[in-house]
């Protein structure tokens, strides 16, 4: 699987019967499809059968070696870029819905991902401090 085509960079003809696709191109579409739907479990293998021309266990095939095209070709970019997307979108949502908790809960959880990313610092642990003497910067 070292040497399956970039699914991403292979463009899907306008002009051609899907059933006359290519396997490279088939699974090109099927992983435009994917990426649109979110999840492979969105998309019906059976429909994609009948539309290619192919068996449901082709498709099933197909979707596995996509799996793993997007597990050997994941971008940590990539993937923050649409974390954000996806918390911004949830976040303003709920902001719009007047769902505040959620809300507060959803900036608390982005807060914590990008701690765990190392994209800010955790903030520090604060200690209140209890002192008798005069104040620095004070003249008592």
């Amino acid at each position: 699987m070292g040497n399956e085509p970039d699914y991403r960079a292979t463009n899907v003809p306008d002009d051609k019967a899907a059933t006359d696709y290519s396997y490279v191109e088939r699974r090109a579409e099927i992983l435009q499809l994917i990426e649109q739907a979110g999840h492979p479990r969105a998309i019906s293998q059976t429909r994609l059968a009948d539309r290619y021309g192919v068996s449901q266990g082709q498709i099933s095939q197909d979707v596995d070696r996509l799996r793993s095209f997007i597990v050997e070709n994941i971008d940590t970019q990539t993937v923050d870029g649409i974390t954000e997307t996806v918390y911004q979108k949830a976040i303003k949502e709920l902001m719009s819905n007047e769902e505040y908790t959620d809300a507060v809960k959803a900036v608390e959880s982005w807060n914590d991902w990008l701690m765990k990313r190392g994209k800010v610092d955790k903030e520090p642990d604060k200690h209140e401090v209890e002192h008798d003497g005069p104040i620095f910067g004070t003249k008592d």
